[in-house]
């Protein structure tokens, strides 16, 4: 898809977050592109950036961290899996 389909293109929710939720976590390991956009719901939102050096320094020095990102990265796969199984049926 090209930058020009990406901005045309009709949003799609795939995850609704709630309080205390995160997202772009595999970015921040991986260092690649995030595979979706962000978009706040409703006015009182509060979003924390960390810069991907930040991160790390973070599940360096917390080893509890490290456990719960490691859960939360299992998860997102299972649902990433999901998602695109969900995209590769509509396609066909």
């Amino acid at each position: 898809m090209s930058d020009k389909e990406a901005k045309d293109a009709t949003p799609v929710e795939f995850v609704r977050l709630n309080v205390g939720d995160s997202c772009g976590e595999m970015s921040l390991l991986t260092g690649l592109p995030r595979r979706a956009s962000a978009v706040a719901g409703c006015d009182n939102t509060v979003l924390l950036r960390i810069e991907q050096e930040d991160f790390m320094d973070v599940l360096a020095q917390y080893q509890n961290i490290r456990f719960d990102i490691l859960n939360l990265v299992a998860e997102r796969l299972k649902e990433t899996e999901s998602i695109d199984q969900h995209i590769g049926e509509k396609r066909q």
